[in-house]
């Protein structure tokens, strides 16, 4: 808002003014910001009562208007979480006579990160020591996916599909005590109707023996939010207890190396496909909620994703066949970091396939290898 508004010189003492805030979301944490200025010279005093019932509980501060002089603009941020109901009254009350607040714009945020910090999950069962990969879905209906974005952190790192499609993985490398967040336009995969999420998380905790060079050791977690739509069809879909979970799938628990984790899958042990839509997960169990203190605030991501394209081969071509013990080699015209897709038919059931990446190769043979 360009031009000023509020109530001025001849406010009586104890005027008030209610500002309402309407659309919002229960249980989620907002912070209402007032821009405000100065308007008396010298010491004239101009106490504004700000005070807001939103959080269940009254709470209050006294603001001095004239703290920075005649036309000395500052903000005053007012935070919330909102217990109830779809909307929050906000109160200014003038404490001097004839002396209310100059106000030149309001807006109201919707804090992601506090959301995020109380909404984490993980499975209703004791972790062990064994770093190991879980899976959570979520099922839900948008009316409105024209815009849909989503908030997403993990530890120690996710892969995420929704409605059978991959999207994206992470998050980046982070420190339990300062974790950061993705943030991901999720549109493109969301449809108007049913809808799932599904993560899978590897979990690297406490009292693992295997060691990483990448990574801590620490509990496991997942947080998220997606906020589809606008309006009146908004949808706004947060990590809680109706989340489903499984692990023991084909994504078995992967190898710590120190450079990188080693992924190992057995396709036999899926009775589905669990990133679609259609499958049944009325079997898995319901994930739990966990408290958020085990990690440092969370904040939004400082480094921008990171892009994922395909790297051509220098040598050797898809597809290949292989029968009893062959060995093939593939070369890349440059060192990457990046990870091997295989789509795999095979005719014998318990066919196996190892890969080995080497820091030196050609087309008859590698070294310095790492095993998958």
């Amino acid at each position: 808002m360009l031009q000023p508004f509020g109530f001025y010189s001849n406010t009586p003492l104890n005027g008030v003014a209610t500002f309402t805030i309407n659309n919002l979301q229960p249980g989620a944490t907002y912070s209402t910001r007032f821009y405000g200025y100065g308007w008396d010279t010298g010491a004239t005093a101009r106490t504004v009562e700000v005070s807001t019932s939103a959080d269940g509980a009254p709470t209050t501060q006294n603001i001095e208007w004239n703290q920075y002089g005649q036309y000395g603009a500052f903000y005053v941020d007012v935070t919330y979480n909102l217990v109830s109901g779809n909307s929050a009254q906000i109160t200014l009350k003038a404490l001097d006579a004839n002396a209310g607040p100059h106000i030149s714009g309001i807006t109201n945020q919707r804090l992601t990160d506090a959301s995020l910090q109380n909404a984490f999950i993980w499975k209703n069962t004791a972790e062990g020591t064994t770093p190991n990969q879980t899976v959570f879905r979520k099922t839900f209906t948008a009316a409105d996916v024209s815009t849909a974005t989503l908030h997403l952190f993990a530890d120690a790192r996710y892969v995420l599909w929704i409605n059978g499609q991959y999207v994206e993985r992470g998050p980046c490398r982070f420190d339990p005590a300062g974790p950061e967040y993705d943030t991901i336009n999720v549109a493109p995969y969301l449809t108007t109707g049913t809808n799932t999420l599904v993560v899978m998380v590897m979990a690297y905790p406490v009292g693992s023996t295997a060691t990483s060079g990448k990574m801590k050791r620490h509990a496991p977690g997942l947080t998220a939010m997606l906020v589809a739509g606008t309006g009146a069809n908004q949808t706004i879909v947060t990590t809680d207890a109706t989340w489903k979970w499984k692990n023991g799938l084909s994504y078995k628990p992967p190898t710590v190396r120190w450079p990188f984790f080693n992924d190992s899958v057995d396709a036999r042990l899926d009775d589905g496909d669990w990133t679609q839509s259609a499958y049944n997960d009325s079997a898995w169990a319901s994930a739990a909620t966990i408290s958020g203190t085990g990690w440092g605030s969370l904040r939004p991501r400082s480094t921008p994703m990171q892009m994922e394209n395909d790297v051509a081969l220098a040598t050797g071509t898809f597809p290949a066949s292989f029968t009893g013990t062959n060995v093939a080699y593939y070369t890349l015209p440059r060192m990457v970091q990046g990870w091997l897709e295989l789509d795999v038919e095979s005719a014998a059931d318990g066919s196996s396939i190892k890969v080995e990446v080497g820091e030196r190769g050609s087309t008859t043979s590698i070294s310095e290898t790492f095993s998958y």
